[in-house]
């Protein structure tokens, strides 16, 4: 009986022989195994090997893996996807506060409007008129406002009347409202001070309507100012929003800068009113 050994080396014999002119592969990997009894069963048993480029994938997939294992699931500083999206989520609280930074400039501009208008000595007999102007009282180191130290009327569309919340600051007023009105007609009475405004001219009405214009393009062109500096803020959270998120934002700040353009407009235009 023929040993196995024998029988193998005779087959290695064959196909050795049937490719040697064909240069194969398998013929190269046969001539690496010498003709012998341990060569040979070498080569039966021999599994064969992966290509190579497979080999390089399965090398790569296994050095991401330890990576992965060492570092976590999200990359390679540790984090998950989920930490990265938290990172960069935007919460009300965040967008609540870019509102109320846009209220609060934009009401900032609209008293200034407000303010401005009040002392163009529009000469008619409003207490804005004079509510504003400083005090120097008996006793205070510090001069306070007139309004919170007295009470202002109106009489009549060119005359008001001050009453001192406290009758021994009635000089003390008189004297204050007499040094700094002085185009005015200011009189002492038994428990008020009387302020007369003086009639204005054509050419005083002209300038106080200038100047309203003036300030009600200063007043928009801040108010479009702060519109920018909020679209640029929502810009910058635009990357942890989605689009439609972000445009619905950007609409409702139109609106906002819209009806406060809205309100000054209408501010100026009684005053101009008034001085037609």
């Amino acid at each position: 009986m023929v040993p196995r050994w024998r029988l193998a080396q005779v087959i290695w014999l064959v196909i050795a022989l049937a490719f040697s002119l064909r240069h194969d592969l398998l013929a190269a990997a046969l001539s690496a195994y010498p003709l012998s009894r341990a060569g040979v069963c070498a080569f039966v048993s021999r599994r064969p090997a992966a290509p190579r480029c497979l080999q390089q994938l399965d090398a790569s997939r296994k050095k991401k893996n330890r990576s992965q294992g060492r570092t976590g699931k999200g990359g390679s500083d540790g984090r998950s996807d989920d930490d990265e999206v938290e990172e960069f989520f935007v919460s009300e609280a965040d967008l609540e506060a870019v509102f109320a930074g846009l209220r609060s400039k934009l009401k900032e501009s609209e008293q200034f409007l407000s303010n401005k208008i009040s002392r163009l000595a529009l000469h008619r007999a409003t207490p804005s008129l004079i509510e504003s102007l400083t005090v120097e009282l008996p006793g205070d180191s510090k001069e306070k406002q007139l309004q919170y130290v007295a009470q202002i009327m109106s009489k009549g569309p060119y005359e008001l009347h001050v009453v001192p919340l406290s009758a021994v600051h009635l000089d003390a007023i008189f004297v204050s409202l007499s040094t700094k009105l002085v185009d005015y007609k200011v009189s002492m009475m038994a428990d008020r001070v009387s302020v007369v405004v003086p009639s204005m001219t054509e050419a005083m009405v002209r300038q106080a309507r200038s100047v309203v214009k003036e300030t009600l393009n200063e007043v928009k062109t801040q108010i479009r100012l702060t519109r920018q500096a909020v679209i640029k803020k929502l810009k910058h959270l635009h990357q942890a929003m989605s689009d439609d998120m972000f445009f619905r934002q950007q609409k409702e700040v139109d609106a906002v800068v819209k009806q406060s353009e809205k309100r000054v407009d209408e501010v100026a235009n009684e005053a101009l009113r008034g001085l037609a």
